[in-house]
Parts: structure tokens; sequence; C-alpha cells
């Protein structure tokens, strides 16, 4: 059954929607779990398969409610692409598609 157990939310967007971690995978940490967004008008969607996802997903300049509407646009990262601390841009040889 699913209820807001299965949820951790981390922001809010200024309609009132929230992006929030879905807690879906078992053993996974929080930051290995897929971001969702819940809009105030009933609006629901994965924006991002992680948080690596989700940063890439607002570095590119979308938010999540825009994600969640255009979900078939291409700007997922790389699956090998991660976040690290005082690292620049990821070389352009990373960011190939795989």
């Amino acid at each position: 059954m699913l209820n807001g157990d299965s949820f951790r939310v981390f922001g809010q967007d200024g309609t009132g929607g929230y992006a929030a971690f879905w807690l879906v995978r078992p053993g996974r940490s929080l930051v290995e779990q897929p971001v969702v967004f819940l809009g105030s008008e009933g609006d629901v969607g994965v924006v991002a398969r992680d948080l690596a996802g989700y940063l890439w997903l607002l570095a590119e300049g979308f938010g999540p409610s825009k994600r969640s509407i255009h979900r078939k646009a291409p700007h997922d990262p790389p699956r090998s692409w991660r976040p690290s601390p005082n690292s620049s841009r990821p070389d352009s040889t990373s960011l190939r598609r795989q």
C-alpha cells in the first residue's frame, strides 16, 4: 500500500507542489531513490531516477513540475555520471550517451 511513509519531501515550488524522494528501492541510500513531483493540482510524476539525475535536471534549467509534464525530454545524465565535490563540469567523453 502506498502512503506518505514512502516519501521524503525536500522542496516545494511556488504553486505548493512538492519535490520528494520516493522510497521504492529497498536497501539503497536516499540519494539513489527516484525523485518525484507531487503537484498541488494533482499532477504527479517521476522526474529523475535519483539525486544525480535531479541535479542534472536543475542544471539544465528544468524544475520538477516542468519535467513531470515533459517526461520524454532527453535531459537525463549518463548512468555513470555522479556529482562530486569540487569538480568542474564532466568532460565530453563522460557525457556520451550509453
